[in-house]
């Protein structure tokens, strides 16, 4: 396991946050997104080391966001131990199921919903990159 640097702390607790709270506002808006999770419930909860930690709560084909807190029942725990391999997965520039394959993410509970998640993170890929690209 790598060491957490004050830069990697910094960036990973940034990246997850935007992502859910990305995640939250675009199932608001894109019609797309809210067909394809469907009569998905879930709680999605994230685990990032002991730097950071959210979840998001899907429900009526909506996402609600929760930061730094440990939900007491999750349907899926996605966990990170890595900081290289939880900023590439949380900027787009990593394969989750490769990083799955070489034991980088550890994935608790029904995994057809995490799986779920993984598609709809394809869709809304466009709309987040954005946020992460740099200028």
């Amino acid at each position: 396991m790598s060491e957490w640097s004050k830069k990697d702390i910094i960036q990973v607790k940034t990246l997850l946050y935007s992502t859910i709270v990305s995640l939250e506002i675009i199932s608001e808006e894109d019609e797309m997104v809210q067909g394809e999770f469907g009569d998905v419930e879930a709680v999605i909860q994230w685990k990032i080391g002991d730097v950071a930690a959210g979840y998001m709560e899907i429900k009526n084909s909506r996402v609600k966001a929760h930061m730094d807190i440990i939900h007491p029942d999750p349907t899926v725990i996605i966990t990170l131990t890595d900081p290289v391999a939880a900023r590439d997965l949380l900027n787009g520039r990593a394969d989750a199921t490769k990083l799955f394959m070489k034991g980088k993410i550890l994935v608790e509970g029904d995994t057809k919903k995490a799986m779920k998640l993984l598609s709809v993170n394809e869709l809304v890929e466009d709309y987040i990159m954005i946020l992460t690209k740099k200028r």
